[in-house]
């Protein structure tokens, strides 16, 4: 029976080679911000798992908002984040080294 599930799970991982093994503008764009992203989730997660169950015990509920708004917060927060970062770079671009 083992040796059904260790099989399943290695055709699963030669298919995604074989077929999820690509690059584009949408996959370039996630893997820049995959870690901030990593970072990110999970503070969100909680928070919106902590505020979603004052106001409802249903489980469902609680993991569709969580994950719903996890995702959509971590997103948002990477590219503010990023965005401060830009905007640090240009303002103290302007000043000399010893200014900073």
């Amino acid at each position: 029976m083992y040796f059904a599930f260790w099989s399943g799970i290695l055709a699963l991982l030669g298919i995604g080679r074989t077929y999820l093994n690509f690059e584009n503008h949408v996959t370039r764009y996630l893997s820049s911000r995959s870690f901030l992203f990593y970072i990110l989730h999970f503070g969100f997660l909680i928070a919106i798992q902590y505020v979603v169950s004052q106001y409802t015990t249903n489980p469902a509920a609680i993991v569709l908002a969580s994950i719903i708004g996890g995702y959509l917060l971590a997103f948002l927060g990477c590219e503010v984040l990023l965005l401060v970062q830009r905007l640090s770079h240009r303002l103290l671009r302007g000043k000399s080294a010893g200014e900073r």
